[in-house]
């Protein structure tokens, strides 16, 4: 909140939800194995509400509102961002182009 009238503009921030493990999007390590890295992604995604989207459990409706459509396309964007800095980079060039998470995660899962 902003307190412009004497002069203090400082700003009140609200706390997040604390999030738990690793800030950064798990990584595919071909010796770990995909059970271990769906596990990975799973809590990872899951903590920021974005797990629905890749395993399709979250979908627009057939007249979402305008917020329905940003909040859908701000999950699926977190969602694609971390598929693609998790895979190798040979499957990332086969996913890139995908505009949908879950589209990328069953062509990954294959």
């Amino acid at each position: 909140m902003s307190n412009a009238s004497d002069g203090n503009t400082t700003a009140t921030t609200v706390a997040a939800t604390p999030l738990f493990g690793s800030s950064k999007p798990p990584k595919y390590d071909e010796e770990g194995g995909f059970d271990l890295k769906k596990a990975m992604l799973q809590s990872y995604l899951a903590q920021r509400g974005c797990w629905d989207i890749l395993v399709g459990s979250e979908v627009l409706g057939p007249t979402p509102t305008a917020a329905e459509q940003t909040n859908h396309a701000q999950k699926n964007a977190l969602a694609r961002d971390t598929l693609l800095r998790g895979v190798l980079i040979k499957d990332a060039a086969k996913i890139c182009t995908m505009p949908e998470a879950r589209d990328m995660w069953l062509a990954f899962e294959e």
